[in-house]
């Protein structure tokens, strides 16, 4: 007869790709390990499962990686059975667990769990930081209820085939030039115009290959002398002069480096569009529908998003509904003068305070 027990040390071992790592993380001894290997092989009617041949290395063979798709699923179903009746008898309402690209962790997801706790104070909300190729499989195994995403269209940079996405908005690039530069009086800018530019742009990744491609396709290849994917030091490098960059304008929403100004790029292709996505099979706690939502509400009110792509409109004075506007100091309209984006304060009005950057168009 199978047990679990054997099923579950299976999956670690094909997870660790070693009998002694498996053991180590199972806390077990490497024999107790073969032993539960040998009892499942046996039960299976002395199937192999794993080719232990090659020295050094595992191969999982065809029958076992059918026992390692149940064995994924059986350990999947246990988490979630834990999981749903603890929250059932525990003293709070529940949790739910969303994963969030950086630059959303940091200007979507504070306002939307502030909403989301304002109506279900008795839920925790846990926030980790993964990009989507990280983040997918979290959500597929139970380890996340929620996902904001993105995707690079003109790259054909999918998320993953086992998880529907929605659309959240479209995030057109903008261009970050110091403010000493020649093109930084420019109301908007062509890829044409960074043609002999000097370039920071983030390591490989879908961004990196969009901005290259794009480039290409205007008829050159940027000349990259930095690279970072942080956004923050990638404006530290533009405002020090190594070169100019491109990127999301949801990143004005967190900060703009005062010796930087960023400049809407005419380029309808390049483009990031950002996603929600929840688990589609599984526990779904009954907190993650509110949690959709309040993002759904929170994006629909980010007015660096409404001008820049977003489904909804920008509220007439620039700020949050349920957020009024208050006046602009001496030193914030010098800052939008030189800056290039507005650095009206909202105060709050019975709802949840933010500051809004938004581009000059």
């Amino acid at each position: 007869m199978i047990e679990l027990l054997d099923l579950q040390v299976f999956a670690a071992v094909v997870e660790h790709g070693s009998f002694s790592k498996a053991a180590a993380s199972l806390g077990y001894t490497q024999p107790a390990i073969s032993q539960r290997i040998a009892r499942l092989e046996t039960a299976l009617g002395r199937t192999t499962l794993l080719d232990r041949s090659r020295r050094g290395r595992i191969q999982v063979t065809p029958p076992g990686e059918v026992v390692l798709r149940y064995a994924t699923s059986f350990s999947i179903g246990l988490k979630d059975l834990e999981r749903e009746v603890s929250e059932l008898a525990g003293p709070a309402a529940g949790n739910v667990h969303v994963i969030a690209f950086p630059t959303a962790a940091a200007t979507i997801l504070p306002a939307a769990v502030a909403d989301f706790r304002s109506t279900h104070p008795r839920v925790n909300v846990h926030i980790t930081e993964a990009e989507p190729q990280l983040a997918f499989p979290r959500l597929l195994d139970g380890r996340a209820d929620i996902v904001v995403g993105y995707t690079y269209p003109s790259v054909n940079a999918p998320g993953h085939p086992r998880v529907p996405v929605e659309d959240l908005f479209h995030d057109p690039m903008a261009v970050a030039l110091p403010i000493t530069h020649a093109l930084a009086d420019r109301q908007s800018l062509t890829l044409e115009d960074l043609r002999h530019e000097l370039w920071v742009t983030p390591r490989e990744c879908p961004c990196r290959q969009a901005v290259v491609q794009a480039c290409r396709a205007a008829g050159y290849t940027p000349v990259v002398v930095s690279e970072t994917n942080d956004y923050m030091a990638m404006q530290g490098l533009v405002a020090s002069g190594v070169g100019v960059a491109l990127m999301p304008r949801l990143v004005a929403e967190i900060a703009v480096h005062p010796r930087t100004v960023l400049r809407p790029l005419v380029h309808d292709s390049l483009t990031r569009v950002v996603t929600l996505a929840a688990r589609p099979t599984g526990y779904r706690p009954p907190a993650c529908e509110p949690m959709l939502e309040a993002l759904r509400q929170v994006v629909g009110a980010m007015p660096v998003l409404a001008q820049g792509g977003s489904a909804g409109q920008r509220p007439r004075n620039g700020c949050p509904r349920g957020v009024r506007a208050s006046p602009l100091t001496a030193s914030e309209e010098e800052a939008e003068g030189s800056a290039g984006y507005s650095a009206g304060q909202c105060a709050p009005s019975g709802g949840v305070t933010t500051v809004s950057r938004y581009f000059s168009m």
